[in-house]
């Protein structure tokens, strides 16, 4: 295993880039201590490779045709063509680069419907904030970061501050590697609110609706344009992703989590045949009720395990 410090896309930040054969993984301490690109080397399938979504230009004109319009007579070329009725309620911007293992602090009020459609308000500083780099060990890299805490009473006059740290391990495997994310909340002297937390998981598969790409829990198959929220107890605390197409399956585990969150991540396009949703693909998230008690560190786990969809021997047809 190699781990470089270095910066990889020239942006004036240091990340953190592991390699191992069956591997690559880029670390962005500077946005929230995130995994911002994975590799499964077997299969050459990149797991997390996501845009961030943005206001277009095009996405007015959606809204405006969907509101009536502004009363004036559209020439042909300014006629808008959409495959589906009401696209307009899935124009939805990322307040963050879509990277894994981002941790999610909210309010308890918040709902799956608010997960969905980003409405969280989670709390910016620890989902985007810059971790410093704690260790860089063989096998590990633990990062820190400390946030002020809105809901905390402020002691000597002071902002109580919020310590996550974020501790990942990789572990090659027979059959590919695994990731593990230990993350821990604490507040040294103040009890804030109850809230909920959450680990996310950002996975780019694609064809949503293939037979042979699909969610697997507890034996049963979802499609990848699948959203619910899952009892986490009710299936072990695991749920697995599979492309057989591309040859790769991603388990993800969350021991102790209450549950998963999971929605698809859609993006509205124009093409020569009008305005349509594509699947870009999933977001998974671990959530776990939340109780601050001053002294008493929150900590979850979540990881994920890659491997060969159907073997090493498997390879996809030609289309």
């Amino acid at each position: 295993m190699r781990i470089e410090q270095t910066d990889f896309d020239a942006d004036g930040a240091e990340e953190l880039y592991v390699t191992t054969r069956d591997m690559a993984a880029l670390l962005r301490p500077t946005d929230g201590g995130t995994v911002m690109a994975l590799d499964f080397r077997p299969s050459s399938v990149t797991l997390v490779n996501s845009m961030q979504r943005r206001p277009e230009t095009y996405h007015r004109r959606l809204r405006e045709a969907s509101s009536g319009g502004s009363g004036q007579v559209a020439s042909i070329h300014d006629q808008l063509r959409s495959k589906e009725e009401g696209l307009e309620r899935f124009l939805r911007y990322d307040r963050w680069p879509r990277n894994a293992f981002r941790l999610l602090l909210f309010s308890s009020d918040k709902t799956f419907n608010d997960y969905r459609e980003l409405k969280l308000d989670e709390h910016a500083a620890l989902a985007s904030g810059a971790y410093r780099i704690l260790e860089t060990a063989s096998g590990y890299i633990s990062l820190e970061c400390d946030a002020p805490c809105p809901d905390c009473a402020p002691v000597g006059g002071s902002m109580e501050l919020i310590r996550c740290t974020k501790r990942f391990s990789f572990t090659s495997e027979r059959a590919g590697y695994r990731l593990d994310c230990t993350s821990m909340l604490s507040w040294p002297n103040a009890q804030a609110r109850p809230a909920v937390v959450g680990v996310e998981i950002v996975l780019n598969f694609l064809a949503p609706r293939e037979a042979d790409r699909y969610f697997e829990i507890s034996s049963r198959r979802y499609p990848l344009a699948w959203s619910a929220a899952v009892s986490a107890a009710e299936n072990g605390s695991r749920l697995r992703v599979v492309d057989e197409w591309q040859n790769v399956a991603a388990t993800i585990e969350a021991p102790s989590a209450r549950e998963f969150w999971i929605a698809p991540i859609e993006t509205i396009s124009e093409s020569e045949e009008g305005f349509e949703r594509v699947y870009q693909g999933s977001q998974i998230m671990a959530v776990w009720p939340l109780e601050p008690l001053a002294g008493k560190p929150w900590t979850g786990e979540v990881s994920l395990r890659v491997e060969a969809a159907r073997g090493a021997e498997f390879k996809p047809p030609r289309e």
